[in-house]
This record gives C-alpha cells, sequence and structure tokens, in this order.
C-alpha cells in the first residue's frame, strides 16, 4: 500500500514537472513571437521613416532647383541685364530663363523661324531672341574666357512703322526722327519698294546697316548694329537673315 501511494506520488510529480517544462516552453514561444513581432513593427517603422526622410529630401532639392531656376529668369528678364550692351549671359543661364518662359533653347547649328502677323525670317539658332510687344531683337556674343559675363559682338532688331499716309521710306523716317540716307535711292524687289542704308557708322562708335521694305500702311525694318572691328562672319549672317524674309 505504501509502495503504491509512493509511486502515485513520484507520477504526480512528474507529471508536475513536465507540466512546468510544456508551460514554460508555451511561454518562451511566446515571448519569441512577441519579440519577432516587435523587431518586425520597429523594422517597418525605420523603413516608413527613412521613405518619409527621402521624400522630402527629393522635394528639397527640386524646390531648391525652382528656386535656382526662377532667380536666374529674375536675374535675367526682369531685370533685363542681358540689354545692355556688352554684356552677355552665358547661355546655360539663358536657356534656365527661358525654361521658365516655356521657349525651346536654340540650336547653334540650325536655323529658327520667327512668325510674326507682318513678317517671318530665319535667323541661326545660336543667337539670343527677344520679342519685346513685336520688336525682334537678335544679339551675338563673343566668346570670353570669364564664366558669366561675354562682350556684345552684334544685333539685329527688326519691327515695323505704321504708315497711314502711305509715305515714301524715306520721307517716313523723317517723320519718325530716324536717319534717312540722301545718297541711297528706294529700288523694287519682288514687287515692293526697299531701301537699304548700307554701313553707316553711328555717333558713339557702332557701325549699322538696315533695311526697309515698304508694305500697305507699313514699312518692315531690318537693321544690324556691329560692335566688333571685324564685321565680315557678321555681315552674312545678318544677310543672310533678311535674305529670309517672307511678308
Amino acid at each position: 500500500m505504501k509502495i503504491k501511494k509512493k509511486k502515485e506520488e513520484k507520477n504526480i510529480k512528474k507529471n508536475d514537472e513536465e507540466c512546468v517544462t510544456i508551460c514554460k516552453a508555451i511561454y518562451d514561444k511566446k515571448e519569441e513571437k512577441e519579440e519577432a513581432e516587435a523587431v518586425e513593427y520597429n523594422a517597418k517603422r525605420r523603413d516608413n521613416y527613412n521613405g518619409v526622410i527621402f521624400v522630402m529630401l527629393i522635394s528639397l532639392i527640386f524646390l531648391t532647383v525652382g528656386v535656382v531656376v526662377y532667380s536666374v529668369y529674375v536675374f535675367i528678364h526682369v531685370t533685363h541685364i542681358s540689354d545692355l550692351a556688352g554684356v552677355h549671359v552665358t547661355q546655360s543661364l539663358q536657356n534656365a530663363a527661358d525654361y521658365v518662359e516655356g521657349k525651346t533653347p536654340g540650336n547653334a547649328n540650325s536655323l529658327t523661324t520667327y512668325k510674326g502677323d507682318a513678317f517671318e525670317f530665319q535667323y541661326p539658332g545660336s543667337l539670343e531672341f527677344k520679342n519685346d510687344n513685336g520688336v525682334i531683337t537678335l544679339r551675338k556674343y563673343n566668346e570670353s574666357s570669364q564664366a558669366n559675363f561675354n562682350s556684345l559682338a552684334m544685333t539685329i532688331t527688326a519691327g515695323e512703322l505704321a504708315d497711314p499716309s502711305n509715305l515714301s521710306i524715306k520721307d517716313l523716317l523723317k517723320q519718325n526722327n530716324q536717319p534717312a540716307p540722301d545718297s541711297e535711292k528706294e529700288t523694287i524687289l519682288d514687287g515692293r519698294s526697299t531701301l537699304r542704308t548700307g554701313k553707316v557708322q553711328l555717333p558713339d562708335g557702332p557701325i549699322a546697316d538696315t533695311m526697309y521694305w515698304k508694305l500697305d500702311g507699313k514699312i518692315v525694318y531690318c537693321g544690324a548694329t556691329y560692335y566688333d572691328q571685324s564685321t565680315a562672319d557678321l555681315e552674312a549672317a545678318f544677310q543672310g537673315v533678311i535674305s529670309s524674309f517672307k511678308f
């Protein structure tokens, strides 16, 4: 009887130890699972945080680029620094400013066509283009070793003068207080009365050459001003422009 009782007590003790072992194993697994879930949660939080930081950095870069491009636009187009004789902004900065205005930067090796209400013409893509209420200005610059500024070599200006009284080209020029060469005569070209001044030295030094075409109720002009002493290449460029005029 005593032996049987001892055996039962031994079995009970053994069962208790097995129960403790099983409970401990279950607790350890639960603890491991909770630790794994915590590690996974922290990893996800870290990834989300890194993603937010990355998006913020990209946004900051785009914002910085936008501010820089707009600052270039303000510097060039609002201050009109490129209008000053002898001052030029490099093509990369000009392209950035043109980008803000929605223009496509010109290709130096191609011809670009300007089309207006009264006339159209072609000009080299290397020339800087500006349209100021229908008055077109093209600028060519000398290459310089300076980082941002080059000297002005030539300007080409094209536009129109109203002629409600149907005056001759010379009379209209005199009426508008513009130089009218007495030695040059109007000639008929492609059925239109035209006048070319030829090269004339201006009071402040540069050489000017202007072509005029008489149309119904207006006179169209295109003139070049040369700032360099060597003008052969510049004259050839100007000749190409006026030869391309269409009305």
